[in-house]
């Protein structure tokens, strides 16, 4: 919301020749109708607070997605397979989800960030998703 506010800062801060160049009225509409667009994506949004990654050695996983800590009623359980095009970068790990044909959801992309688990859950997670590249590496050969 703050680079809204700045634009609209901007704008109005505009010296007059500037507005004689520009109609006012229809420089303003244009303004409001930006504004009411990114607060309603960014402001209107239910942002997810917790998700919980059940993540098996064979590659099955489980995610639990909330909108709030204390309320089971708004999970969303997924289930799906890691796929082999999942990566271990330098700053997390980035899981790719193929949602099972069952659960009718699109498939998922996620990021587990090294600080957002402890050492032993990061470190346990980059060994399985080094599993699935190697099991698939092995089975083309």
């Amino acid at each position: 919301m703050l680079p809204v506010l700045n634009t609209w800062i901007a704008f109005v801060a505009m010296p007059w020749t500037f507005w004689t160049w520009i109609d006012p009225a229809l420089t303003l509409v244009v303004l409001f109708m930006l504004t009411l667009a990114v607060y309603s994506h960014c402001c209107l949004q239910p942002m997810i607070q917790n998700t919980v990654i059940l993540l098996q050695d064979n590659g099955r996983i489980s995610l639990s997605q909330s909108e709030n800590h204390n309320d089971q009623r708004s999970c969303t359980p997924i289930e799906g397979e890691l796929s082999p095009s999942s990566k271990l970068t330098y700053w997390g790990l980035y899981l790719k989800v193929k949602v099972l044909p069952e659960n009718g959801q699109s498939n998922r992309d996620l990021w587990v960030l090294k600080s957002e688990c402890s050492e032993a859950n990061y470190r346990r997670l980059a060994r399985i998703v080094l599993a699935t590249q190697r099991k698939t590496n092995n089975g083309a050969t």
